[in-house]
């Protein structure tokens, strides 16, 4: 997956994909962010977030990685206006701001 991740298959079954998630971000880094973003966006919108708020809480530092700033610009702001993001240490909900490229807590 890490590897090809515009020709990874993509499970049907929920529980193989949730449990493929919870195997990748435990490998997010700096090097290989960019093909976890690119696999995330292939899948249910919902998963996706999953994978990539996940990769984020564990590792607070790639939310300032390009591809982490490419995929939180694609996220649609009307109906979807919070990131999991965790720059702190915590998981709450966070506003993703473009201009500083940085998360904030929601008031």
């Amino acid at each position: 997956m890490l590897d090809d991740p515009d020709d990874a298959e993509v499970p049907d079954n929920a529980s193989a994909l949730i449990a493929l998630c919870c195997s990748l971000y435990p490998l997010a880094s700096d090097v290989n962010l960019d093909a976890i973003v690119t696999y995330a966006t292939r899948l249910r919108r919902e998963v996706g977030e999953f994978l990539v708020g996940s990769c984020v809480r564990r590792e607070p530092a790639l939310q300032r990685s390009p591809a982490f700033i490419r995929w939180a610009r694609g996220q649609d702001a009307m109906t979807r206006p919070t990131v999991y993001c965790a720059s702190d240490g915590r998981s709450w909900p966070r506003r993703f701001t473009m201009r500083t490229g940085m998360c904030r807590r929601l008031p």
